[in-house]
């Protein structure tokens, strides 16, 4: 400001100037001024200048004052706006706070100075405001409401018919505030204008319900009680003539009162009503219903129950006395033969009298009362109403008061004297003790005269004393101060000895304290102390336990992932020999093809039993001690490592292999190559290659022909990707089932508990209804049995059971429903990440489409995919345990999941039912409803840390690992891998660069098995190299010819070999030299590793000054033994891992040289080290390498983490283990059911072979035209060949001596030979079961109705 002002200054002396050289100029044609205009001129110039200087220096100093942090000066600002200098507008001076403020927030709101312009623009509003609050502390409402209506102010909705009501609320408002700005005023103004809109209706409510009162409408008056305007409780449409009766009488009572014609009951008046009316009926009910118990109770024979009775609080019987109870029961017994005598009879309805003296009617056998007359009632009753029963006891009890007032008279005498006696004694005292008390200063004067006197006389005979003893009394003052001082100190110490233990408590406790604050400060502060670091830098030695459970949690991880793989081995042949018995029965198959895969059950139990190992007994091929083997296998180390690591290989390979074979891809291969994610550096890696392949599914999807954005988000559910097929399938295993297990599995017992059907077929209800009512009557409905949806919904017994079945339903899916969303820590997190993936990538790369749409796909995984076939399926899913040969789910308990899981899946989407499902309208709202919670709860899966941070993995993680990796792999998997990635190399690794190619140039082509299992059987075929295999068609075929059986046996042992296991030890492939001074990372990581040996030993407030400060001889010694202390624990861990496992390839790295170091020589290492880091801006000098000590503190932190991950993991794994071997034992038990049926199937078998034999004839042959095949609908059609010329095609059809199964079909064509193929039984009820109704034969020339063929066999050779 102040350059700008010199500036404008050298501007008006330049004027001057140049107006002078204009004046002196006589060439000059321009009239020339005078002297004294020229001063005048330059006069007028200097005012100019020096208004705007004031005025710019005012309005600096405004901002000034509004930029300052202290107190608020309004007066000093108002100061400021009233200077006539200044040049603003008019102010209003008297409340300067508004002012001040409103500036204030004005220059924050803009975010700079204030200009003079913007002042004066405020200034008439502000001048507005200040108005309106002096009018709101004065209090006048006629000034407030001229001043809230001024325009600057901008106010709206200001009603002048409730300006009183408007202006005291402001007023009011202002109380509280300094002052109102505005916002404050419009929104107080808002406020009253909204309350008294709410006024106005309940008027009109009140308003109705009065003229309803007075003309005496009973459904008017419910209506106008029940109108949610008036917000009137405890509305019961039963005392609504009482209603009417009370508020007439409180109508009349005011009418009375206040002298009014037609007098209007208000609110309160008609709630006070209401609840005197509730409570009166209450109280009459139960006063009723206590005099009908007395009623009943003298019927009975037992006087003391009816004496019970009448002491029963709602009956208020007053007078009671025990003695007469027997004497009540009598007289009320003659009270009732009197009415009888005079003719009444027994009723239902007695009438009582309340206490308000209102008719209030009540039913003996119902015990249900009314206020209105019933039709049946009769006043002549012989019930007793309380007034008679009040009456008798009134008379009975007064009759035995009398009696007992004679009897007890003599002792009433005694105490009238006794009273009398202690009158007079009171008297007495009381004339004594007011004589003392007017007394009382005369006794006490003498008292202290006399007490002064003797003491005054003991004082001067005991100072004489002492002053003829002074000597003796200094002495004895001596000891005792020093007898007194010696028995506190020895108190003191006694004191000390007796506490012992709470001092050592204490002195504990102060130590763990201090220790907690150090670890909250390594832990909670962004820069901890180097003293703190040092003090938990010993947490970072490896100990003899960190090893054992390492070695631990291997062979566990080892045991898991060989019975997972087992126990689904065994589950598909399971399933397998399930489908086979169940073809058997339906069909007649052979009993062969049964008997041979329960062999091969057997057999593989077997080999489950004895697998102890993983190959580690094989001292040939892959694992062989030569050269070229072992180069082979650090080969494959590296690249399963490279593949673990870096899901980009996997990703694409999943995306670009058929569906089919990624299936068995992913089965075989990927969990076997992530351990089945059975630890969490595993469980991050897997998730990291889901998100890949879900990024490529995506990508793809987006990358499509233009089209709606919301289809292709939905593409996502419809085209079912097998990236969403994996994540389902991994998180369905053991943590998933467990998980699915606690949400579901109490909700599906109830379901199961439950007898009854939801039946939500309005046809199927109303066919049971017709079959019950036959059934209980005996006799045909006249009922048609089939009618329409329409029709059956016409009758009201299909409406209620339709009616009942929904709210079962509704109350059985909300269960599900709270059971889901109340259990969202329970779903597995790998799903819920996957899940948060597919919204945040949806939303990047569709963002026009809808959050709700996208919530939608993210329902479908985790519900439509992961819950939802649980709900339907319990027994499939290990939600509910069942046993072998037996299942707990019968069809109504499916059909009743079915319905639910129908519900759920309807209300996930946001569908309801409609056209068809019309009768389901009632349940419509619901699922809106449910919708809603869907949505929210999908968010909450949504809500999870990103994988870094849920299993805290960073890029340095495997650097630390104390034992490398080991996956679990077979051959047949190692080469079937290979040969992947050498068919699909460039796609996955478009890059020349990409070190995947090295890799595979490394291993060569693909070995074949017997390379790897060190045999050299010639009958194995060998694997084409790298170019065959990538331009290989990969087509299913079939080779006819017998095989000798010593092949065989060669074959099926190789084929068990290739399916055994090996581990694999995963490495890096690059191995980063420990001198290499390049490497960042590595130059980074040694450098720590010397600063922990190094502030181990010295210990200064930073890291620079230790790294300043000399060692000492002692500090070196100590360094120089921790050094041979690590070297010692090392050797031992190497000699312990040589002996766990000889052929072990990577071995633990040993120490470095660099820590062998002198401690001044490992110092000058790490000021170099330092200074290289700095260069790439890692450390910094000038914060004392703090950069450094922080990566310490967290490697102290993780190790910590990991070790406690590490027994979560062992825990995890014990469990799993645990729960696997019950599933195997499931598994064994299912086994032996499928065998022992077997055996029965043999035995069946046995004993008509006989009998088969004797009936043996030759194999039978059939024979068809083309044309008669195509009349019977099973051939369709023949490649080439005209319909007209099927007559000349003859079909033979003949079974297969040995094997009944196998048929031979034979084709000629006018009588030649043309074609023949083998058609097994068994295959065709395999397409069958597949749901494949056309196959084709002759190598595809004709084609043929599968099930029309089964047909034509069964028929023709098994007689069915």
């Amino acid at each position: 400001m102040w350059r700008k002002e010199t500036k404008r200054g050298t501007d008006i002396n330049s004027s001057k100037i140049s107006t002078l050289k204009k004046v002196q100029d006589p060439e000059n044609d321009s009239v020339l001024l005078v002297k004294e205009e020229i001063q005048s001129s330059v006069t007028n110039a200097n005012q100019l200048a020096v208004k705007h200087r004031f005025r710019k220096s005012t309005v600096a100093n405004i901002n000034t004052l509004l930029s300052e942090d202290g107190d608020i000066d309004a007066d000093k600002l108002m100061k400021f706006l009233l200077d006539p200098e200044a040049g603003f507008p008019e102010v209003f001076p008297d409340f300067p706070a508004v002012h001040f403020n409103e500036l204030l927030k004005a220059r924050h709101e803009k975010g700079s100075e204030l200009t003079h312009d913007e002042i004066a623009a405020l200034l008439p509003r502000l001048n507005a405001l200040a108005r309106l609050n002096k009018e709101l502390v004065a209090g006048d409402v006629s000034q407030i409401w001229v001043a809230a209506q001024q325009p600057e102010l901008g106010l709206e909705h200001l009603d002048d018919n409730f300006r009183t009501r408007i202006c005291d609320a402001l007023v009011e408002e202002k109380k509280n505030h300094e002052y109102l700005n505005i916002d404050q005023v419009q929104g107080k103004i808002d406020c009253v204008n909204a309350e008294i809109a709410v006024e106005l209706a309940r008027v009109e409510g009140v308003n109705e319900l009065n003229d309803a009162l007075d003309g005496s409408d009973v459904d008017a008056m419910l209506k106008a009680l029940q109108n949610p305007t008036l917000k009137l409780e405890n509305v019961d449409s039963a005392n609504i003539t009482h209603y009417i009766r009370l508020m007439k009488k409180k109508k009349d009572a005011k009418r009375t009162a206040e002298e009014e014609q037609a007098p209007a009951l208000w609110i309160d008046e008609i709630q006070e009503t209401l609840d005197s009316t509730n409570q009166q009926t209450k109280v009459a009910l139960k006063q009723a219903s206590a005099v009908a118990a007395v009623n009943m109770a003298i019927e009975d024979s037992d006087w003391e129950q009816s004496y019970e009775m009448l002491k029963h609080p709602d009956l208020a019987i007053t007078a009671l006395t025990f003695e007469c109870g027997s004497t009540y029961y009598d007289q009320f017994k003659v009270v009732k033969e009197d009415k009888i005598t005079e003719g009444k009879g027994e009723t239902d309805w007695v009438m009582y009298k309340t206490r308000e003296g209102d008719d209030y009617y009540f039913n003996i056998d119902t015990l249900d009362g009314t206020w209105d007359q019933p039709e049946q009632f009769n006043p002549d009753t012989i019930q007793l109403s309380k007034e008679e029963i009040q009456s008798v006891v009134n008379d009975v009890s007064a009759a035995y008061d009398r009696c007992q007032w004679y009897k007890d008279n003599e002792n009433q005498i005694v105490k009238l004297q006794s009273f009398g006696r202690m009158c007079i004694a009171k008297r007495r005292y009381n004339e004594r003790k007011n004589f003392m008390d007017n007394q009382l200063p005369a006794i006490v004067t003498i008292q202290s005269a006399w007490r002064g006197h003797v003491q005054r006389k003991k004082f001067a005979e005991r100072i004489k004393h002492l002053q003829e003893n002074t000597q003796a009394v200094v002495t004895i003052q001596k000891f005792v101060r020093m007898w007194k001082l010696r028995r506190a100190f020895l108190n003191r110490l006694d004191y000390l000895k007796d506490q012992n233990k709470s001092i050592v408590k204490l002195q504990a406790w102060f130590r763990s304290n201090k220790a907690r604050h150090d670890y909250k400060t390594l832990i909670g502060v962004e820069n901890p102390p180097l003293p703190v670091v040092r003090r938990f830098v010993h947490l970072l030695d490896q100990r003899a336990t960190d090893f054992a459970e390492e070695i631990e949690l291997q062979e566990l991880k080892k045991s898991v992932i060989q019975r997972i793989k087992g126990n689904n081995d065994h589950e598909k042949a399971l399933n397998t020999m399930d489908i086979k018995i169940g073809l058997l029965v339906k069909n007649r198959i052979s009993l062969q093809d049964v008997i041979n895969h329960s062999h091969n059950l057997r057999k593989k139990q077997a080999k489950d039993i004895a697998a102890g190992g993983d190959g580690g007994g094989m001292a040939t091929g892959l694992k062989a001690l030569n050269k070229a083997n072992r180069a082979r296998l650090e080969a494959y180390q590296h690249l399963f490592y490279m593949l673990q690591t870096n899901p980009t290989y996997f990703g694409k390979l999943i995306f670009k292999m058929p569906v089919g074979r990624s299936t068995d891809f992913m089965q075989q291969v990927i969990f076997a190559v992530y351990n089945y994610a059975s630890n969490s550096r595993e469980e991050y890696l897997l998730l990291k290659l889901f998100r890949t392949a879900l990024q490529e599914e995506i990508d793809f999807i987006a990358g499509e022909d233009p089209g709606s954005k919301v289809d292709k988000v939905k593409e996502i559910a419809t085209g079912n990707p097998l990236v969403i097929k994996m994540v389902v399938s991994f998180n369905r295993g053991a943590k998933g089932n467990s998980s699915l297990r606690q949400i579901l599995a109490p909700q599906v017992s109830e379901v199961l508990k439950k007898k009854s059907v939801i039946n939500t077929s309005p046809i199927e209800i109303y066919k049971a209804w017709i079959s019950q009512r036959e059934m209980e009557t005996g006799e045909a409905s006249d009922l048609p049995y089939n009618v329409t949806t329409e029709q059956a919904y016409a009758h009201k017994e299909v409406i209620s059971r339709m009616q009942d079945s929904l709210n079962q339903l509704r109350q059985a899916t909300d269960g599900f429903m709270n059971a889901i969303c109340n259990n969202i820590d329970q779903i597995p997190y790998g799903l819920r990440y996957i899940a948060k993936c597919l919204r945040n990538l949806l939303s990047t790369k569709f963002p026009e489409t809808p959050d709700e749409e996208v919530l939608k796909m993210v329902g479908n995984l985790i519900y439509y995919r992961f819950i939802n076939p649980a709900i339907i399926s319990p027994d499939v899913f290990d939600i509910i345990d069942v046993t072998a040969g037996n299942t707990t789910l019968n069809t109504d308990q499916r059909r009743n999941l079915g319905s639910i899981a129908k519900v759920l899946q309807f209300a996930s989407t946001g569908k309801s039912f409609v056209d068809d499902h019309s009768h389901m309208d009632p349940i419509n709202q619901y699922m809106k409803e449910a919708y809603e919670r869907f949505k929210t709860f999908f968010k909450a899966v949504c809500d999870v840390p990103e994988p870094e941070e849920k299993h805290n993995m960073d890029e340095f993680s495997d650097a630390v690992l104390l034992v490398k990796p080991v996956i679990f792999i077979s051959l047949k998997e190692v080469v079937d891998t290979h040969k992947l990635l050498v068919e699909h190399e460039e796609e996955i690794a478009p890059d020349g660069n990409d070190p995947l190619h090295d890799m595979l140039e490394e291993l060569g082509d693909v070995p074949d098995y017997s390379t790897l299992l060190g045999t050299s059987h010639h009958h194995h075929r060998s694997s084409p190299n790298r170019s065959d295999s990538k331009k290989e068609n990969h087509q299913a075929g079939s080779s006819e010819g017998d095989k000798s059986g010593a092949g065989n046996n060669d074959k099926n042992q190789d084929n068990e070999a290739i399916k055994a296991e090996i581990s694999l030890t995963l490495a890096s492939r690059v191995e980063v030299q420990e001198d290499d001074d390049s490497d960042v990372k590595n130059l980074l990581l040694r450098t720590k590793r010397m600063v922990i040996d190094i502030i181990r030993i010295q210990g200064k407030e930073n890291l620079k000054l230790v790294l300043d400060t000399t060692a000492t001889d002692e500090q070196e010694d100590l360094h120089m033994a921790n050094i041979s202390k690590l070297e010692n624990q090392k050797r031992e861990l190497d000699e312990k891992e040589n002996k766990k496992d000889e052929e072990s390839v990577l071995k633990t790295r040993s120490l470095l040289n660099e820590n062998k170091l002198p401690l001044e020589d490992m110092k000058r290492r790490v000021l170099r080290n330092l200074e290289k880091l700095e260069t790439h801006q890692i450390v910094s000098q000038e914060d004392n390498y703090q950069s450094i000590v922080n990566m310490i503190a967290r490697d102290i932190r993780n190790q910590r983490r990991y070790r406690q991950r590490r027994k979560q993991e062992l825990s995890k794994l014990m469990q799993n283990e645990e729960r696997l071997e019950q599933k195997s034992k499931s598994l064994e038990e299912q086994s032996e059911y499928f065998n022992q049926y077997i055996k029965s199937c043999l035995s069946s078998l046995t004993a008509k072979s006989k009998q088969q034999k004797k009936k043996k004839k030759k194999a039978m042959t059939i024979k068809y035209t083309a044309m008669e095949l195509y009349r019977k609908k099973i051939v369709l059609e023949v490649e080439g060949l005209d319909q007209s010329k099927f007559r000349d095609v003859l079909f033979e059809i003949s079974q297969n001596d040995d094997d009944a199964g196998k048929f031979v079909v034979a084709a000629k064509f006018c009588g030649l030979n043309m074609d023949k193929v083998t058609v097994v039984f068994q295959d065709l009820l395999q397409l069958q079961y597949e749901g494949v109704n056309h196959m084709k034969m002759f190598e595809g020339r004709a084609r043929v109705n599968v099930n029309l063929l089964i047909f034509l066999l069964n028929k023709k050779f098994f007689g069915k």
